[in-house]
């Protein structure tokens, strides 16, 4: 093989991996628009303006990405606002058995749940973390017009709204005159006690119910707390009571991130669907690809088995350095190395090179430990250069220092 052939077959695999590398990390297939209520998300029906409005007031939310059985360790307020599977993008995950099982003992303990229903449990009445506490849920039963409109309400044009004006006065519900959310049918639980209430006795969009040590409060929807609604009405008043109420300053608030696909979990069939990874396993390809191709016929010349006597760098160095040994020239060697040293910070800071070093030790001031380290150098070396003679350790000394000086500055 030519070395003309060996270039052109070594650009041509360059480019196939750059765009291989850039099929698979920017090709994304074609899925519709996520309207997950997940605080990464800006979209209106995403909750990312309520996480930066609780950062900006100093509460330190944070995202909880991994499996619900880890709480058991933390305490706090989890905030956890499922998506609809229907309109999820397939990022949508489920709470398990054995999830609901761990958050019902965490809440027992004495922490707070803030769950909001998605369209699929408030139609199906059925919640998995509510029937794992003993609880059931009854949604409201809609006209057949009204029903139809709810099952098509996530794909309207326009998000259908509500105001709800019949807040019980609780503490808690201090200063809340009216919210303002989806409209969605209300809902009722077999325990707990409405705070938003509607026309019909023991239904409600807001409940509150008390569980062993803890609390769980249970909303109508995620539109009380989206980017959409958040900052209607009274909306943020109520959410910010709520956690006034349930959290200490030393407790976290999580937003759960974890079920709407955002996890840190590691597992090595999502480990290896990543862009780095299939980037890296190509790579890697593409260098035992080179390794083969090499092994058939060197790149250059051979290297012949005898090579001419040549110098290097450090030879060099040592070789100079002993002849101003021989020579006896130490002081002019310190001179020398010295000046050097002071037209370096002179140059460093834009100062002539005769400025006293009493100005380059307060240019040095700010960088730790420089102008102490400076002092001693000019010092030891304006003290041997007065010497009438340098012995060898002297020298050798001081070039160490300067050494160490030097890198201490760089």
């Amino acid at each position: 093989m030519s070395r003309r052939l060996q270039i052109l077959a070594l650009v041509f695999l360059l480019a196939l991996a750059l765009l291989t590398a850039i099929y698979f990390g920017v090709h994304k297939p074609g899925e519709r628009v996520s309207l997950s209520p997940s605080s990464y998300s800006p979209a209106p029906h995403g909750t990312k303006a309520f996480f930066l409005t609780l950062e900006r007031l100093g509460y330190k939310p944070r995202r909880w990405r991994f499996e619900w059985s880890r709480l058991r360790a933390e305490k706090g307020v989890l905030l956890h606002a499922p998506a609809d599977p229907i309109t999820a993008g397939g990022r949508y995950k489920p709470v398990a058995m054995s999830e609901a099982r761990e958050t019902a003992r965490w809440i027992e303990r004495g922490n707070t749940l803030l769950y909001f229903l998605n369209p699929a449990e408030r139609q199906a009445s059925r919640n998995v973390l509510l029937a794992q506490l003993g609880i059931e849920l009854f949604s409201e039963e809609l006209p057949a017009d009204f029903e139809r409109t709810q099952t098509l309400r996530q794909f309207l044009p326009q998000r259908l709204e509500r105001d709800f004006d019949y807040v019980l006065p609780v503490p808690w519900a201090g200063g809340v005159r009216r919210l303002t959310a989806d409209a969605v049918p209300s809902f009722a639980m077999s325990q707990g006690q409405p705070v938003v209430l509607t026309d019909r006795r023991g239904f409600g969009h807001v409940h509150v119910l008390p569980y062993g040590q803890g609390r769980i409060y249970v909303f109508s929807s995620s539109g009380f707390i989206d980017n959409h609604f958040v900052a209607r009405s009274d909306n943020l008043t109520l959410l910010l009571n709520i956690l006034d109420r349930e959290r200490t300053d030393d407790e976290g608030f999580w937003f759960d991130e974890y079920h709407h696909g955002y996890s840190a979990e590691f597992g090595a069939a999502s480990f290896t669907q990543l862009p780095v990874v299939r980037f890296a396993a190509l790579q890697a390809g593409v260098l035992a690809l080179l390794y083969i191709v090499t092994s058939w016929r060197r790149f250059g010349k051979p290297i012949p088995l005898v090579r001419d006597a040549r110098r290097s760098i450090r030879e060099y160095t040592q070789s100079l350095g002993n002849l101003y040994f021989c020579a006896r020239a130490h002081r002019e060697a310190l001179e020398f190395l010295f000046q050097e040293l002071r037209r370096n910070l002179c140059s460093r800071y834009n100062l002539p090179d005769t400025t006293p070093h009493a100005v380059i030790e307060d240019k040095l001031r700010v960088q730790r430990g420089a102008a102490e380290a400076w002092r001693e150098v000019a010092g030891d070396c304006e003290r041997l250069l007065g010497a009438r003679r340098i012995a060898n350790a002297d020298l050798l000394a001081a070039a160490r220092r300067m050494e160490e000086f030097r890198k201490l500055i760089a």
